[in-house]
């Protein structure tokens, strides 16, 4: 069993060692499968930053509404429903963007989280190599694979 969890925490480790993209390095710096990752972190990165745009000029509008109120009775009032108002607008655009980057849930075991690797991949590496014959050992293999992948990955980002 701990034979089978070191397989699989060296190769879903070196899966995402191989397929790690740093964002504005040049092609020549970058690991051998980065193009597994480059799209989905660029559309990442886009999708943050037309976030952050919409949000700065949520801000920025309901900042310049709350300026131009005049009347200090009004103002109190007011300023309470323009800051809600700014308040759903970043709930709304928090929400944009969960929906735009929902995919990620799938991709998360394939190839974006190496904590999470093991239950795809160990799934695959333990069925090629026992078949279906102990599915408790299956989930500790791959559990134990999980542990060895935090070690190895924490070492990795550490020397990186």
């Amino acid at each position: 069993m701990i034979y089978i969890s070191v397989i699989i925490s060296l190769v879903t480790c070196s899966i995402a060692i191989m397929s790690d993209y740093k964002v504005g390095e040049p092609k020549r710096f970058q690991m051998l499968l980065y193009w597994l990752k480059k799209p989905i972190v660029d559309f990442r990165e886009r999708i943050e930053h037309i976030c952050n745009e919409k949000k700065k000029d949520a801000r920025e509008y309901y900042s310049n509404a709350i300026n131009s109120l005049q009347d200090n009775d009004v103002r109190n009032f007011k300023v309470k429903y323009y800051m809600d108002l700014q308040d759903k607008k970043l709930e709304e655009v928090e929400a944009w963007k969960e929906r735009k980057l929902n995919y990620e849930f799938y991709l998360k075991p394939v190839i974006l989280c190496v904590y999470c690797m093991p239950s795809f991949w160990g799934s695959i590496i333990y069925v090629s190599l026992n078949g279906f014959t102990n599915p408790v050992e299956w989930i500790l293999s791959c559990t134990m694979s999980v542990f060895i992948n935090a070690f190895i990955w924490d070492l990795y980002t550490k020397l990186n």
